[in-house]
């Protein structure tokens, strides 16, 4: 029987986790990395961003962070750009 961790690698994928430096997005993200992904994470504060990026490289993972707001995503496609 194949484990379960093998039916869902994510090799070679690049998950983007948007709040990912807080509660539920860093286990999410620790999900991912263990999954194999390489992860980018996204949110309105650079620095906590870059901080967890940093605590998840140390952890063996290929993690990095950038400055997001959604919000403004939403902005941008109601106005049909």
């Amino acid at each position: 029987m194949t484990a379960i961790n093998e039916l869902f690698r994510l090799d070679g994928k690049v998950a983007l986790v948007t709040g990912g430096y807080g509660g539920i997005g860093e286990a999410v993200c620790r999900g991912l990395g263990t999954m194999g992904a390489k992860i980018a994470i996204a949110g309105h504060n650079a620095a906590r961003g870059a901080a967890f990026a940093k605590t998840l490289q140390s952890e063996g993972n290929d993690a990095w962070a950038t400055a997001f707001e959604a919000t403004s995503v939403f902005r941008y496609a109601a106005d049909g750009r």
